[in-house]
């Protein structure tokens, strides 16, 4: 069976959508909607939200994701993982999914698969 959380409206929250094939032999991240690629230039008055769609249909498959910045001179890598720990996607063909809508109060069986 496979799991969502928090699947819903994100409620007007301007964001940047990625997809990532983990079952592709070198995965890259693929531009979703028409948005520009990286470099992103961000302050504390223009941040960007960055929402990633990973997903496989094969494979059982820990991951991360590393982002690169910099400001003025400085450098540096930020780890995106699951507290300290990579993440874990599965693939879920022929099998059920529920999801658990945003602001719900129960899982709902999905009626296709994605």
């Amino acid at each position: 069976m496979g799991y969502a959380m928090g699947v819903g409206c994100g409620g007007e929250v301007d964001t940047k959508s990625f997809d990532i094939d983990l079952d592709k032999g070198s995965p890259v991240i693929t531009l979703q909607g028409g948005q520009r690629d990286f470099p992103y230039k961000v302050s504390k008055s223009d941040p960007e939200v960055f929402y990633v769609t990973v997903h496989t249909k094969a494979h059982d498959v820990r991951w991360d994701l590393s982002l690169d910045w910099s400001s003025g001179g400085r450098r540096g890598t930020v780890r995106v993982d699951n507290g300290g720990t990579p993440f874990r996607t599965s693939a879920d063909v022929n099998r059920p999914g529920y999801d658990y809508p945003l602001g719900g109060g129960e899982w709902i069986k999905r009626t296709e698969q994605s």
